[in-house]
């Protein structure tokens, strides 16, 4: 039978690691809802937020709007994949060692 600081210690754990798996799909609410509203920008070549009327914008200003819509996603897309890697227990054993030490030395200040 366990006994109950080690359930404590579990169940602390186990909190844990569920609020980093809610904060995980929060990330990828909001990279979903973004993506669709650059996406929506890009198909409309931000005509109707952008334009006055015809010709009033540059068509160097657009591709630059459409280059910077790939380039965030892009660089998102990466943040994203390794904030699941982190979530889902592909450790990085200098997160880890960090951790530990910051346990350690916070325990220890106390």
């Amino acid at each position: 039978m366990e006994t109950d600081q080690a359930y404590k210690e579990k169940l602390e754990k186990a909190k844990k690691r569920v609020k980093a798996i809610k904060g995980f799909f929060r990330h990828l609410r909001v990279f979903i809802t973004v993506s669709i509203i650059l996406a929506v920008l890009y198909i409309f070549q931000a005509g109707p937020i952008i334009r006055i009327g015809e010709g009033a914008v540059d068509e160097e200003f657009l591709y630059w709007i459409d280059l910077n819509i790939w380039i965030n996603l892009g660089i998102w897309v990466v943040i994203l994949l390794i904030h699941a890697l982190v979530v889902f227990k592909f450790r990085f054993p200098f997160i880890e060692d960090w951790e530990e030490r910051q346990l350690h030395k916070y325990l220890n200040e106390e």
